[in-house]
């Protein structure tokens, strides 16, 4: 499912359509010009390849180092509702290295990634001090019959936090207006397939996630797991039955707020379900997956349970178009107050290559969550809807050489007096350099 609910700062309003052209168009010829002037510089007076600096081989070892350089208009930088709104222009500077261990298909495969974002506000000094480390992970180990594999990231970062985002996953209000918030998130998914026969096979997995947040915060530090098992049977030579279950813990542990005394902590959250469906290839240009089942839920002394669906299916429309749409439902209970609430999620998201040589990239997404939230409290029986469009376009001028142009937009809209409804609008110019 494309989720993207990661740290990000956000695009443009009416009034300010011409400051933002003008400041764009600007900010675009500044940056291409100078990275290409200075990368063209030292390749030409050292007589490097573009590839000797930008991939570097050494046995099974891989070495890839980039460098992003974008500029981006947020018009809500603190997701505020009404009145007047914190604007900005971001300078973002990433640089990263990219490190592959084996060959992807092979026995053995391990790519380990690091990025480094250091972000400039330009109207807004106060917060001009923030930045992010992310460190990825994923690798596969293959024998005759067994598979293992591992995903995982880890970050640390000093950035603006708040909204749906802060509120869904550690805030103490629904928005809370801090200038720059100090954490550390982590998630990490090993997993085992196991194949008893050519139709028969087992599978099982960890899922391991936290969101930590310095004390004296306004914000609950949150960790969980969750244990799935089950198998699957070839039904068709590319269509397989799947039968899951699943058991995890979700805590919340909240920090000393600014003002006031430290608050409660909440009872650990106890999930257990089961999921049966089946994926694989429906045509040669359309495969997918679509589970049904039921998940209960233990929160102290309440219990609360609901059926779960997870479904997501992938069209290759032509050589270069793909079209993909993913659903997901299932229950939970709120980090800040223990109450019930179904979650759905659906997710879309279409890709278009132009071209062969130098080619377009095109893409256009949209994504929808609905929290409907029970129990005690101010948002008993209430409903919270997130909404995202992103739409994109990038050129790939040469092979270690992509420019690009984004944009999103982020509404919230609730009937509940926790939440706080607000709208963003971000616009992202780009230069990457390196393979």
């Amino acid at each position: 499912m494309w989720h993207s609910r990661t740290d990000r700062p956000s695009g443009c309003t009416r009034d300010q359509a011409l400051v933002l052209q003008m400041q764009t168009s600007s900010t675009v010829r500044g940056v291409s010009a100078t990275a290409s002037a200075l990368l063209g510089f030292s390749l030409v007076c050292h007589g490097f390849e573009a590839k000797d600096i930008m991939a570097y081989r050494a046995g099974p070892v891989l070495l890839r180092p980039h460098l992003t350089v974008a500029e981006q208009y947020n018009d809500n930088l603190f997701y505020q509702s009404g009145g007047p709104q914190t604007d900005d222009f971001i300078t973002m500077v990433t640089p990263a290295l990219d490190i592959q261990v084996g060959r992807s298909g092979t026995a053995f495969d391990l790519g380990v990634g690091y990025s480094f974002t250091q972000l400039f506000y330009t109207q807004n000094p106060y917060v001009s001090d923030a930045s992010e480390h992310r460190g990825t992970i994923a690798a596969t180990l293959s024998g005759e019959r067994l598979r293992f594999s591992l995903t995982g990231s880890a970050s640390y970062a000093n950035t603006i936090y708040g909204g749906y985002e802060s509120f869904e996953f550690g805030g103490l209000t629904f928005l809370v207006r801090a200038p720059n918030v100090e954490r550390f998130n982590y998630a990490f998914s090993p997993g085992l397939d196991y194949s008893l026969s050519p139709k028969t096979s087992l599978h099982g997995g960890l899922s391991l996630s936290g969101l930590d947040f310095l004390e004296n915060s306004r914000f609950y530090d949150v960790n969980s797991w969750r244990a799935t098992g089950g198998g699957s049977y070839k039904i068709r030579p590319k269509i397989s039955a799947v039968t899951e279950f699943f058991y995890g813990q979700s805590a919340t542990e909240p920090n000393k707020p600014l003002l006031g005394p430290k608050l409660a902590k909440l009872p650990h959250l106890e999930t257990l379900g089961a999921l049966v469906g089946a994926r694989g290839e429906i045509t040669p240009n359309i495969s997918g997956s679509l589970k049904v089942g039921y998940q209960q839920n233990y929160c102290g002394e309440n219990e609360f349970g609901d059926p779960a669906y997870q479904g997501d299916l992938s069209w290759k429309i032509s050589e270069k178009s793909q079209l993909g749409l993913n659903y997901a439902r299932a229950s939970s209970a709120s980090a800040q107050s223990g109450a019930a609430y179904t979650s759905d999620n659906v997710g879309l998201q279409f890709q278009q290559v132009i071209g062969t040589r130098r080619p377009w990239f095109v893409s256009l997404g949209a994504t929808y969550s609905h929290n409907q939230y029970e129990g005690d409290g101010t948002s008993r029986n209430r409903g919270a809807d997130y909404y995202s469009v992103n739409m994109g376009v990038s050129y790939q001028v040469k092979l270690w050489l992509k420019t690009g142009l984004a944009y999103q937009y982020t509404q919230t809209v609730s009937d509940s007096e926790s939440f706080v409804d607000y709208e963003i609008n971000q616009v992202t110019v780009s230069v990457s350099i390196g393979y």
